[in-house]
């Protein structure tokens, strides 16, 4: 997906556009780390609510000062709920799986 991500955003020529990008979701850890790397002068703001997905994106960051990891899900609402973990941890949810 991150070929995906690469070509919309030089499509749409985002690249010197703003200077945060949100990772939704970082059980890879890896696309974070990818766009540090792609662009190093972004703020990486990094989402994950699954704990053993976020402690991995956590170790896999801290090494880069411009990635900053969340321990929590983002939705349209306000408040707590819970998240459905699944065998495979990118397919958690907190719609009942």
């Amino acid at each position: 997906h991150l070929f995906r991500t690469l070509s919309f955003i030089e499509h749409h020529q985002l690249r010197g556009s703003g200077n945060t990008i949100l990772d939704i979701g970082a059980a890879s850890r890896e696309t974070a780390v990818w766009f540090s790397e792609v662009f190093p002068t972004h703020q990486i703001q990094a989402f994950e609510p699954v704990l053993t997905s976020f402690e991995k994106a956590q170790k896999k960051a801290e090494k880069r000062k411009n990635i900053l990891v969340h321990h929590l899900a983002l939705t349209n609402e306000n408040g707590e709920t819970t998240i459905h973990v699944s065998d495979d941890t990118f397919s958690s949810s907190i719609i009942p799986i």
